[in-house]
């Protein structure tokens, strides 16, 4: 975990919205430096793509080729880089739709410049042209400031066949010249060729899938959104999409905005608007809420009209996103709105549940009786989650014989079951209902639930075989463009199912944002006492604390790694305080979750995503478990096992280059030869794990913690920085000075140097005292969902880690030294509290997170 952007953007991207009638082009932002591994077309110099209808070489097999598909920038994209360039360099093709019918090529050049006027980071703007694929393109060349460099960009704009072309290449500027001859000779390479068939209808999925969310009307720009929602007494909900160049699919509009009951309230108490860096939206800059450059994640904002951040969430589930428009509404209630004339009993309670207003709704249908009203109070204890109220009130409208409503009954019925993850059940009611009303307008969404629903009981072919013929069968449904965004979607191309059930209610209860202290004044021994029964009161029986994202996770077979992490971590902060007897049983049910959790993961097939945290999950269940043998809360033998055969894991995640990481790729298609590259803070985090088990006994492998070793310290700069991230086949590529973005992690990594006889107290002291030069920055990103949104790439979701981390390097130190330093980081931990022992730094992590690292940082800046 860590503090600063581990995906920032080195260059220059295009993007571009329709606002009204005006195009906007934005040249900002290219492929960032993770991005850069290389996949496809090894070996050949040919690159052919027959879907969009063109082709470029490459010079030879020094130049790597990476396509990036579906993300919420661009529609398809190819880069061609120079292998020991990687971000600095680089050809880029782009190929989009057309968002303004009929806007010529001159037209998209033109609106491109209009952008960059009035922006300091722009300069040189000239107009060009190039004879490009047997025609005049006309373009641009400008000059852009970022990252501490300057770069230089081309771009050529072509129309062809109904497609928008960017031909482009940047490299920075004391590169370009001597780049300029072979960037010419491979852009003049670019051809078009004949379109080829679309295998497997992929181009008639994306239209339909593209259709996702537009059942709400988006503003185009945040003025208009600002001024329909001040008009209408309304808040603004916008949505923040920075995927940093991961090749993802968009899951708020196929998941959370096709759903009915988030749509209802969107509709009636939001005006909706797609966010985009540097369109001018109030809340960008750092004093208001901050949203930087190197902004990562995925969030949606509640927004008074005046550009005040009131809310945010990172769930993309529709039953917490519910919960959380219902509570933004009711915190900020606007203008009320009268019901339509004419509306009274069960169609009046509709039209408050649609609103969110549960409570009148209720007292409407207290005492219901038709069973139209029975129908309408089920879909009232559906939206409150109340699963077997509501099947009680569907058995009694099915009991009362109405024949028209049979069918209907008798597929809310099956919703409802698969909601409550009844899915043996939903499974064959929802066949039954296709097979008895196969006319009924309901079978397109019976169809869709019903390939859900397959999915879980019985596998990811049979859910993608019942999609597809539902978007063959009934292009024009609702239920077919969320068919056809499930079999484009990243998770179903991982194995992944959308969670389709109901999230438990103390999964829920986390997503809720921090109530703060009041005026409780901070006080480290009370807090730190509230901290312990906070996590004993919060721990679920099965000895595991919850971290919030599984919100979204679909199975709880085989529990996600930031669940195990954050299990150990919350072990680990309970054990100074193990002469407790209740707190000793908790640690010892911790430790017993984790066993069990690594038995499960040691012999399941994880799979290669975008991320591995199980480089995280193996750390700390090596550090609890190494932690709780030397404290002789566990037998030392049976600890001494668990802990080799996590070392034995460890070493097999470690890169060629010694280091460990949680990135493996930006696009699926290269997950099996991940980049090699190490961060910091994680090999970090290993170290320490690894020093702690050689402590207890266990050996540790001489060349696994040298190389380690050797990785962390060829990641130190002169300035007494650390590097985030550094790829071992051009470790120099992307050096440049961060001292605030890189504060964060100092401590932890002269620690783990530290433990590995490699820094003293000097080093120690060096990296606190730069981390408290720059506290104010990191404090300023506390509880919000969106990562490393400050300027300079600090983030709220490392901000507990590099706390616990300072105070524990701080803990190395001399008394007079650490007496200096106590209060600041104190300060900082005691700023993140809320009410009754929570805390908490990034929703995402959550308030158990939250509360053991504040109990660890408090244990260790005691004295």
């Amino acid at each position: 975990m860590a503090n600063v952007a581990g995906i920032n953007p080195v260059v220059v991207y295009y993007s571009r919205r329709a606002m009204r009638g005006c195009f906007t082009v934005a040249v900002i932002l290219l492929l960032t430096a993770v991005a850069q591994a290389q996949q496809g077309e090894a070996g050949a110099d040919v690159f052919t793509c027959g879907l969009h209808g063109f082709s470029m070489k490459r010079p030879d097999g020094n130049w790597a080729f990476e396509e990036s598909q579906g993300s919420s920038d661009e529609a398809y994209s190819l880069a061609l880089y120079p292998k020991d360039r990687k971000g600095l360099a680089q050809v880029t093709i782009r190929v989009r739709t057309p968002s303004v019918p009929g806007a010529s090529m001159e037209y998209m050049r033109d609106a491109a410049l209009k952008w960059t006027e009035g922006k300091p980071e722009y300069s040189e703007r000239l107009k060009i042209s190039v004879e490009l694929a047997g025609r005049n393109a006309p373009g641009l060349q400008v000059d852009m400031k970022s990252a501490g460099r300057t770069f230089r960009v081309r771009q050529y704009y072509l129309i062809e066949e109904g497609l928008e072309f960017t031909v482009g290449f940047h490299a920075e500027s004391i590169l370009f010249a001597g780049l300029e001859p072979a960037f010419l000779a491979i852009v003049g390479t670019f051809r078009f060729i004949p379109r080829s068939g679309d295998a497997g209808g992929t181009a008639a999925l994306n239209a339909l899938a593209a259709r996702c969310g537009s059942e709400i009307h988006w503003a185009p720009t945040w003025q208009e959104a600002s001024e329909r929602a001040r008009r209408e007494g309304k808040l603004v909900l916008v949505m923040v999409r920075a995927a940093g160049g991961f090749r993802t699919t968009d899951s708020f509009m196929s998941w959370g905005f096709m759903d009915q009951d988030v749509i209802d309230l969107a509709r009636s108490g939001f005006v909706a608007w797609r966010f985009e860096k540097g369109r001018g939206a109030p809340f960008e800059a750092e004093r208001a809420y901050g949203l930087g450059p190197s902004t990562f994640g995925t969030s949606l904002l509640a927004a008074t009209p005046e550009g005040e951040v009131i809310g945010d969430t990172f769930s993309m589930e529709p039953s917490s996103l519910c919960r959380f428009l219902i509570r933004v509404l009711e915190s900020r209630p606007g203008a009320p709105s009268a019901p339509p004339e004419g509306l009274k009993g069960a169609a009046l309670a509709e039209w408050h549940i649609r609103r969110g207003e549960y409570s009148k709704a209720a007292a409407l249908l207290e005492s219901p009786s038709a069973p139209g009203e029975r129908r309408v109070k089920a879909s009232l204890h559906r939206r409150l989650r109340e699963g077997a109220a509501a099947i009680a009130e569907i058995d009694a409208a099915i009991a009362a014989g109405d024949r028209r409503m049979a069918g209907d009954l008798d597929l809310d019925r099956a919703v409802v079951l698969m909601r409550m993850g009844r899915f043996n059940e939903a499974y064959p009611a929802i066949s039954s209902f296709l097979d008895a009303y196969p006319e009924s307008d309901r079978v397109p969404e019976a169809l869709y639930l019903h390939g859900a629903c397959s999915f879980m009981v019985a596998s990811a072919k049979s859910a993608g075989e019942i999609w597809m013929d539902l978007t063959t069968r009934h292009p024009g449904s609702r239920w077919a463009w969320k068919a056809a965004a499930g079999l484009l979607g990243t998770g179903f191309s991982m194995g992944v199912a959308e969670r389709v059930s109901w999230p438990s209610d103390e999964v829920l209860e986390t997503l809720d944002p921090p109530e703060p202290p009041g005026q409780a004044p901070a006080d480290a021994a009370r807090d730190e006492e509230q901290a312990v029964r906070y996590l004993l009161d919060r721990q679920r029986s099965d000895g595991a604390w919850i971290c919030p994202t599984e919100v979204a996770q679909s199975s709880d077979r085989i529990p996600g790694d930031f669940t195990i992490a954050i299990s150990a971590i919350c072990a680990l902060s309970l054990m100074p305080s193990s002469d407790s007897p209740p707190v000793l049983s908790a640690i010892r049910r911790a430790i017993g979750f984790i066993r069990k959790a690594w038995a499960i993961r040691s012999v399941s097939d994880e799979g290669k995503y975008f991320m591995d945290y199980g480089v995280w999950s193996r750390s700390y269940m090596l550090l609890c478990m190494a932690e709780a043998s030397l404290r002789r809360i566990v037998p030392a033998a049976g600890a001494r096992k668990v802990m080799s055969e996590l070392v034995r894991d460890l070493k097999d995640r470690q890169k060629p280059g010694g280091g460990f990481s949680y990135y493996v790729t930006r696009d699926l298609r290269t997950a099996a030869s991940p980049a090699n590259q190490s961060i910091s803070f994680v090999t970090a985090g290993a170290l320490i794990a690894l020093a702690r088990a050689r402590d207890a006994g266990v050996e540790i492998p001489e060349d696994m913690s040298e190389a380690a070793v050797r990785c962390l310290e060829s990641m130190a700069n002169p300035d007494g920085t650390f590097e985030y991230m550094i790829f071992h086949d051009s470790p120099d590529a992307l050096r440049k000075p961060n001292p605030a973005g890189s504060a964060g992690r100092g401590p932890v990594c002269a620690l783990a140097l530290l433990r590995w006889g490699k820094a003293g107290p000097d080093r120690i002291r060096k990296t606190i005292d730069a981390f408290l030069e720059h506290r104010a920055s990191y404090a300023r990103e506390k509880w919000k969902t969106l990562m490393h949104t400050a300027p300079d790439g600090q983030g709220s979701h490392y901000l507990l880690f590099d706390y616990a981390c300072a105070a524990s390097a701080l803990a190395e130190l001399p008394p007079g030294d650490r007496a200096l330093r106590r209060k600041p980081i104190l300060d900082l931990v005691m700023d993140l509290r809320g009410k009754n022992g929570c805390w908490i730094d990034n929703p995402m992590m959550g308030p158990h997170f939250g509360a053991a690292m504040a109990l660890i940082a408090m244990q260790a800046l005691k004295g």
